[in-house]
């Protein structure tokens, strides 16, 4: 097989070409439940979670993130450098709950996600992600599994018992 039909036939674990996908509502619901979360730093304006958020428009990745608590459902094609803001709104006080990719092989998990995290849930089975043009329309389940990366200064007993019921989760020591 050649190079170019390998990367083909691979290349639906890594991009369907689109960067702009809706965070499954029931999942956010329960999360939302227990962290009570202030800003949406990566949505668009039919898909906004909180009642503050930033667009592509309002480029949430020069903004002050604050203290607030955040959900981030990042771009996946620039997860190094979402994972990184994250990182440097933590270290200012913002509690930061990312849904991306499970992908612990790449560079961006490895040097953002896993050294400052204070714990990974790795997802059991597939999310299914809507498109912003029909955001309560249901597709396919994702190709890849996914993980929250949670960076929570105050991480309850309630909220790891509640990331338990969503998969493996592994805590910081």
């Amino acid at each position: 097989m050649s190079k170019k039909d390998a990367s083909k036939k691979h290349s639906v674990h890594f991009s369907t070409g689109k960067d702009n996908w809706t965070t499954p509502k029931d999942f956010f619901e329960d999360l939302d439940e227990l962290w009570g979360f202030t800003l949406d730093a990566a949505c668009v304006d039919e898909t906004a979670l909180c009642d503050n958020f930033f667009t592509p428009e309002d480029d949430s990745l020069s903004q002050d993130w604050g203290n607030n608590i955040v959900w981030l459902n990042p771009p996946y094609s620039d997860l190094k450098t979402w994972l990184s803001k994250a990182v440097d709104a933590y270290n200012n006080g913002a509690t930061v709950v990312i849904l991306v990719p499970s992908r612990t092989d790449t560079i961006a998990f490895q040097d953002y996600a896993a050294k400052i995290c204070d714990c990974i849930c790795f997802i059991k089975g597939r999310l299914r992600f809507g498109i912003p043009e029909e955001p309560d329309k249901k597709t396919d389940s994702a190709p890849f599994p996914s993980c929250l990366i949670v960076l929570d200064k105050y991480l309850t007993t309630a909220k790891i018992n509640y990331l338990k019921s969503l998969g493996l989760v592994m805590k910081n020591l």
